[in-house]
């Protein structure tokens, strides 16, 4: 993907082995790709050189296959050993979220008189015997758009430790962006941002820990 310049990161289990082995989990079949909607897009309307005894299956393309299943939109197999790449299109969406945070206020207080001030909910009223400029910090609550990828929501997510949603992998951007080079297998491919929370979110707190023996 690298040579036809369609940008991808490594995710889930390919990730996870990145992370801890630089390289793939030991006795893993299989490897996993991230992409966004618009890398998608490419691969899908691209037909690109695909090497013999290799298959592209990419679902709702004029120029592949669609792949075994419809909530994986892509996969890249070798014919020979069954090996495959699981290619997955993150969505973007958005979530508003309420965040709490300290701003300090200034205030002109008029002497002698009741003075109102209104911050969306809050009013205070103020009394002073002269003419003043009063600085006060205070708690306040805000709207934040947090923008954020993810792919859509299937049976593929089923091991996804801290998932917000059933089954739904969703991600804030900035733990995606800017992508990282890794080494793997003595190469490099590209991976996450925030490689340790992306991990975490997946696979729990004691990602670092094979839960099979013989992926030690």
């Amino acid at each position: 993907m690298d040579e036809a310049g369609i940008e991808y990161w490594v995710d889930s289990g390919t990730l996870l082995g990145v992370y801890r082995n630089k390289g793939l989990i030991p006795h893993d079949i299989d490897a996993d790709v991230g992409l966004t909607q618009a890398g998608f897009e490419k691969i899908r309307q691209t037909k690109l050189n695909i090497p013999e005894n290799y298959e592209l299956f990419v679902n709702n393309s004029p120029h592949y296959r669609n792949g075994p299943f419809d909530f994986l939109p892509g996969r890249f197999a070798d014919k020979r050993t069954g090996l495959y790449v699981d290619l997955f299109e993150f969505l973007p969406l958005q979530n508003t979220i309420q965040v709490s945070k300290n701003k300090t206020f200034k205030f002109e207080v008029s002497g002698g008189q009741a003075n109102e001030y209104r911050n969306g909910n809050t009013t205070l009223l103020m009394h002073t015997d002269k003419d003043a400029t009063v600085y006060m910090e205070m708690e306040v609550v805000e709207e934040e758009v947090i923008e954020q990828l993810a792919p859509v929501a299937s049976v593929a997510w089923w091991a996804c430790t801290k998932c917000p949603e059933y089954r739904h992998f969703i991600v804030p951007k900035d733990w995606i962006y800017p992508l990282q080079r890794c080494p793997f297998d003595g190469k490099e491919v590209w991976c996450p941002a925030k490689q340790k929370e992306y991990l975490v979110m997946l696979y729990g707190d004691n990602f670092m820990e094979p839960q099979n023996p013989n992926d030690r």
